[in-house]
């Protein structure tokens, strides 16, 4: 008979080979006392993917394909590793995460992020069929390009002789692609300075990963009533691409009045899922909104009849 697998009492990830318990170690204290606070994982990875964002706007403007291709497993993993930190793992892995003890790898995480947040509707693990010839899968080309393998160099070769291929570089859908992930982060984290528990905020993660081909066979089914209306003083849609980001400035019976926020890929609101950004008078909640609204423009979002 095969023998079971030695359980180590030191840490629960299968395979982890820590003679010690993670949090022994100060340093990984620190780590979890900073990135366990969900509200600080969103924003740090919000900050570091802006930040890789530019630097990777930067190369694909100088044309260093090689530069490119080599880090765009840098931003999947950052933002998958942080999705799985604040919404699947146990407060034990979330130690082990934070030790960088092996496995910590990016494809067993990515398959849970996979099944639990995105519906199954990922494509990094899907089988594709290569440019010319072969097969391929997403994840297996970010693998290659973090590590500079002699594939990832022959693939960089092609595309630079093949621009056509380039195209989703050029034409800013790629750089689109990083961008959204910093608009569900920043959600996501104002969602939890809310205070709004992770239930809540995973519904509204589930929500805003669905793509336009979900909502689109949604509209077709029967509305359920909604909650009793408040008064509104204030709506405006932005889009980007196929993402909406809805701004209402509203009042609850005996409520100050609100500032609220709802990204999604539907033209829609979601009560649930809506961040209350401010609280306060009815002037300075407008004045929030228009703020709110520069600053979408100034990073892409366009004013619905504008």
């Amino acid at each position: 008979m095969p023998k079971s697998k030695k359980l180590n009492l030191n840490c629960p990830v299968p395979g982890c080979q820590t003679t010690v318990p993670h949090l022994n170690d100060p340093n990984i204290q620190s780590l979890v006392r900073e990135f366990g606070d969900p509200e600080k994982a969103c924003r740090w990875t919000l900050y570091a993917i802006a930040e890789l964002g530019k630097s990777i706007r930067a190369d694909m403007d100088a044309e260093r394909w090689l530069a490119v291709f080599s880090r765009s497993r840098q931003i999947e993993e950052l933002y998958i590793r942080t999705l799985y930190t604040v919404f699947i793992a146990s407060p034990d892995e979330i130690a082990h995460i934070m030790s960088d003890d092996q496995p910590n790898g990016l494809t067993a995480r990515y398959r849970k992020v996979n099944e639990v947040i995105f519906e199954g509707r990922g494509t990094l693990d899907t089988v594709q069929p290569g440019l010319t010839q072969g097969e391929f899968t997403p994840m297996e080309t970010l693998h290659q390009g973090a590590h500079v393998s002699f594939s990832a160099l022959l693939l960089v070769i092609g595309l630079v002789r093949n621009p056509e291929y380039l195209e989703v570089y050029k034409s800013g859908r790629y750089e689109q692609h990083f961008s959204i992930y910093c608009t569900f982060l920043n959600h996501l984290a104002n969602l939890f300075h809310d205070e709004r528990d992770k239930a809540t905020v995973l519904s509204a993660l589930i929500s805003m990963s669905r793509p336009k081909s979900y909502w689109i066979e949604q509209a077709g089914k029967p509305v359920k009533a909604g909650p009793p209306p408040v008064k509104l003083l204030k709506t405006v849609f932005l889009s980007k691409g196929e993402h909406w980001r809805a701004l209402f400035v509203d009042q609850p019976s005996g409520e100050e009045v609100r500032f609220r926020v709802h990204i999604s890929k539907n033209r829609c609101s979601d009560e649930k899922n809506m961040a209350v950004l401010r609280r306060g008078p009815e002037a300075d909640m407008l004045a929030a909104l228009d703020f709110d609204i520069q600053s979408a423009v100034k990073e892409g979002w366009a004013v619905e009849g504008s």
